[in-house]
C-alpha cells in the first residue's frame, strides 16, 4: 500500500510547500493559456488539495492578473505557507 501524497506524516512549511507545487504550477499554466487566473480552482478544472494543517485556500485579484495560494494559520500552527504569482513561495510565521 502506497502512502497518499496529499497526507504527509507533518505539517512541516517545507512539505506543504512542495504538495502546493502542483497546484501553483497548474495555476500558471492556467494563465499561460487563458493570459489571467481563473476565477477558481474549480474552473480551471482543479481540485481543493487537503492537507494535515488544513485546505490550501485560493485568492485571485479581481482583474485576474495576480492569485495566490496559501494553507495553514498563525493562532493554531503559528506558520502560513503562501506562494504569490509575484514572488514565489514565502513562509510567513511569528
Amino acid at each position: 500500500m502506497t502512502e497518499n501524497p496529499y497526507q504527509p506524516s507533518s505539517t512541516n512549511p517545507a512539505d506543504l510547500q512542495e504538495l502546493g507545487q502542483p497546484l501553483a504550477d497548474a495555476l500558471e499554466a492556467y494563465r499561460q493559456a487563458h493570459g489571467r487566473f481563473p476565477p477558481s480552482l474549480a474552473a480551471a478544472g482543479l481540485a481543493p488539495v487537503d492537507t494535515p494543517a488544513g485546505t490550501f485556500e485560493y485568492r485571485v485579484a479581481q482583474d485576474g492578473r495576480r492569485a495566490s495560494i496559501f494553507i495553514g494559520d498563525f493562532a493554531r500552527r503559528r506558520f502560513r505557507a503562501r506562494w504569490s504569482s509575484e514572488i514565489g513561495w514565502f513562509l510567513e510565521s511569528h
